[in-house]
């Protein structure tokens, strides 16, 4: 008597197709659960760095009140030499210096980094200055500065690069003492 054996071939541990395309699907539909959970917890982590940045903006306000008899500083004037040299009693007319904002008169004595005036909710932090200087970097695209240019030049304005804040004028005054 002779015995017959059939064989039977092993299947292997690897996943069949249909498998594998419910791991995908499942995969697919877990992240567009989650994404708008991410990106909701990507803006408020924008928000808080924007609040942090407008209460460091807030604290060295209040610094420069305390070193300058609580005077503000102007919203803007216009320097009469280089370095930011200034005469509030003599405007240039031309403004070949640039101008100095009240930003400046923050953060130029390191009370406050100029990073402080920016916000990540906006394209480049903030708007840039009327008259960016020379740094491409700090120019916005199809920007015109104030003699008409539009592209990096030698007229820089002192004051924080990009900004996302802006001062009250009834609180801050331009430059018309």
């Amino acid at each position: 008597m002779s015995k017959h054996t059939t064989y039977m071939p092993r299947r292997r541990g690897g996943f069949t197709l249909i498998e594998l395309l419910v791991v995908v699907a499942i995969i697919a539909l877990l992240i567009s659960i989650l994404l708008p959970s991410l990106n909701a917890a990507r803006r408020n982590a924008r928000a808080v760095t924007c609040g942090t940045n407008l209460r460091h903006v807030g604290t060295s306000v209040a610094l420069y009140l305390a070193d300058n008899a609580s005077i503000f500083p102007a919203s803007y004037i216009y320097a009469n030499g280089p370095g930011g040299k200034y005469d509030l009693n003599d405007q240039p007319l031309d403004k070949r210096y640039g101008y100095l904002h009240w930003s400046y008169f923050l953060y130029q004595d390191g009370k406050v980094s100029d990073k402080a005036f920016t916000c990540p909710e906006f394209r480049l932090g903030g708007v840039p200055r009327t008259n960016p200087g020379s740094e491409g970097a700090h120019w916005e695209a199809a920007q015109v500065d104030d003699t008409g240019g539009g592209s990096p030049g030698s007229r820089q304005d002192f004051q924080a690069p990009f900004m996302a804040f802006t001062a009250n004028a009834a609180i801050m005054p331009r430059n018309k003492f």
